[in-house]
């Protein structure tokens, strides 16, 4: 066999395979990170799948500024108790965090249709998805001129962009400093000015390298085991995976006289500290094949800030789709004061799209697990496992080939079925068999025995099923 690299589209010899790699999901958004090109200060990106569509970079960062000019920066140093609520009583300590708003620059419609016109008729246009943005704090060494040290820990975003077109233009993150981190900082404040840089790093899903083709040459046996070798190769150098695109500094020298209310000491008293805030939630339904009716079912979470505004997280979804996904850690992105409690609501989805959200409630404290799971006695229906048993050897001697039962019952108020059938001309179908299927809570389920053969079709029922959800069918003598 010969294995000759070629150009794709290129054919040779009495058998030539030609593979492209593609990836699973072809509605997912697949950048080639080796086609990127510059056009009026904007980076382009080719789709790796469809070469008229292309994906730009949105501008760099800046810090964000509310409508008075005050920089979205906050540092904080918050002084606890520890208490019984985490298992701290009696300890006392320090938090110190840093909070800063950050924005996009957008890309303007003048520049999106330079690029439009460059790249020439029948192209689109959508943004490159950032799938996470890490930032960290860097400050000048003191008494050491031209050398820089990281402060802090990495922040990162939780919630990035999508492949559908929607992304963020402002963003906060949170980054936690050691004591003598923090106290660099302090020292600034002391002086009236705070002076260092963020520096920062956005990642997109995006493919490293276009694949290229391959041509085969052989007999047929040998063909196939390289084809299948070479294939899972080209679709591993196709795979998409986190990517930096663009990384940047933004250099910050904030004026804290003018603006005093950038940094604050806080004593929380008996409280805890808001970066620890963090909950678990769980919902089992859909693992545990609870609620048929839904496709999927929501929580929405709300706290108190460190500043005493509202913070609303995104849903926490829990999908009918996805039902291995029943449990998970919740953390808030800013700075949250434990000594108020949370504030929840669950929404759930039908499986035609309608909604049905419940009443805000409030959590007794941050220690609870939430639990979504449908409780028993609210569950709309009832779960029945059938159990359905057939004499095979006796129906085909009394000259049967077919045996049908039909399970009726009725869900949401509609008449609904199960069937189970014996093909008694095979040897091998199996006498026992079993059904589970949810019902209105009140409903008789009730069943049908049809069996065909020589002497024509027999028909029993509709008759209750027993309390013991177990039917023996022999035929009649």
């Amino acid at each position: 066999m010969k294995l000759r690299s070629r150009s794709p589209g290129f054919l040779a010899g009495w058998l030539t395979l030609i593979a492209l790699a593609a990836l699973p999901g072809l509605g997912w958004a697949q950048p080639l990170l080796s086609s990127v090109k510059t056009i009026g200060g904007v980076e382009v990106y080719e789709d790796l799948e469809k070469p008229r569509h292309h994906y730009y970079l949105p501008g760099e960062l800046k810090l964000a500024r509310e409508e008075n000019g005050r920089p979205q920066f906050q540092l904080l140093q918050m002084r606890y108790t520890g208490t019984a609520l985490i298992g701290n009583q009696g300890d006392r300590g320090f938090v110190n965090l840093v909070q800063i708003g950050v924005e996009r620059k957008p890309v303007s419609s003048q520049e999106l249709q330079e690029i439009r016109k460059q790249l020439g008729r029948g192209t689109t246009l959508s943004p490159l998805p950032i799938a996470n943005l890490e930032a960290h704090l860097v400050m000048p060494l003191a008494d050491n001129d031209g050398h820089y040290q990281r402060i802090g820990q990495p922040a990162g975003l939780e919630n990035g962009d999508n492949a559908t077109g929607n992304v963020w233009t402002e963003k906060y993150f949170t980054v936690r400093l050691g004591p003598h981190e923090a106290e660099l900082l302090w020292d600034e404040v002391e002086d009236g000015n705070l002076t260092f840089s963020i520096g920062y790093a956005f990642y997109a899903d995006a493919v490293d390298d276009r694949a290229g083709g391959y041509d085969l040459e052989g007999d047929s046996a040998s063909v196939a085991v390289m084809d299948d070798l070479l294939r899972e190769l080209t679709l591993l150098d196709s795979t998409s995976a986190p990517r930096v695109v663009r990384t940047g500094t933004i250099p910050l020298d904030l004026d804290v006289n003018k603006w005093p209310d950038m940094s604050r000491k806080i004593d929380l008293n008996d409280g805890a500290p808001p970066a620890w805030a963090f909950l678990e939630v769980r919902c089992y339904d859909f693992a545990n094949e609870l609620r048929p009716d839904l496709a999927m079912k929501s929580i929405e979470i709300e706290a108190t800030g460190i500043t005493g505004a509202n913070i609303r997280l995104k849903p926490i979804r829990f999908m009918t789709a996805r039902p291995e996904e029943h449990t998970r850690q919740v953390r808030f992105p800013y700075a949250i004061d434990l000594t108020h409690p949370f504030r929840y609501r669950v929404v759930e989805y039908n499986l035609e799209g309608t909604d049905k959200a419940g009443d805000w409630q409030t959590a007794p404290d941050w220690a609870s697990l939430l639990d979504l799971t449908t409780a028993p006695d609210e569950l709309p229906y009832t779960e029945h496992s059938m159990e359905v048993e057939a004499d095979t050897s006796a129906y085909r001697a009394a000259g049967a080939d077919l045996l049908e039962v039909h399970l009726l019952y009725q869900r949401d108020g509609k008449p609904r079925r199960e069937k189970i059938s014996w093909d008694l001309a095979s040897a091998d179908s199996a006498p026992l068999q079993m059904r589970r299927f949810f019902a209105d809570r009140e409903t008789v389920v009730r069943y049908v025995l049809i069996s065909t053969g020589k002497t024509g079709v027999g028909r029993i029922g509709p008759l209750p099923v027993g309390t013991d959800k177990y039917l023996h069918l022999r035929p009649r003598l």
